[in-house]
């Protein structure tokens, strides 16, 4: 199978992978293959961690942009804008399951730590 030549495996932001994170969360610690995900969703279900989008915010600023048209600015010349924010999610718990340890320095990085579990907030 693939997952048999592979050594790590990444998933973008998809809702069919997204929707069947369970099942490759399992694969995942079966095979002992890390599954680098697109967004925080995926690793709750089973992902080693993302630097993914922050969808929440991305939400905000769409609608500022939205705010901009309706207000009567000309889209043909508003820039293209892109995320101004991305959140640094690890799933500790996999990491343990999969036997690597997450340096510090990438935890302290880190938006979001799952840990027991639990998705928690890392305080600035």
């Amino acid at each position: 199978t693939m997952a048999e030549k592979v050594d790590v495996i990444y998933l973008p932001t998809d809702n069919t992978f997204a929707a069947t994170m369970a099942t490759v969360g399992q694969i995942s610690e079966t095979k002992q293959i890390p599954v680098i995900v697109g967004e925080a969703g995926m690793c709750e279900n089973g992902g080693l961690a993302t630097v993914g989008l922050d969808f929440y915010q991305l939400g905000l600023q769409t609608g500022e942009f939205a705010k901009k048209v309706f207000e009567g600015g000309d889209i043909s010349t508003m820039p293209v804008e892109y995320p101004k924010t991305n959140n640094v999610t690890v799933n500790k718990d996999m990491a343990e399951k999969l036997g690597i340890e997450i340096p510090q320095s990438v935890l302290d990085k880190a938006d979001y730590i799952i840990e027991n579990g639990e998705t928690v907030t890392v305080e600035e």
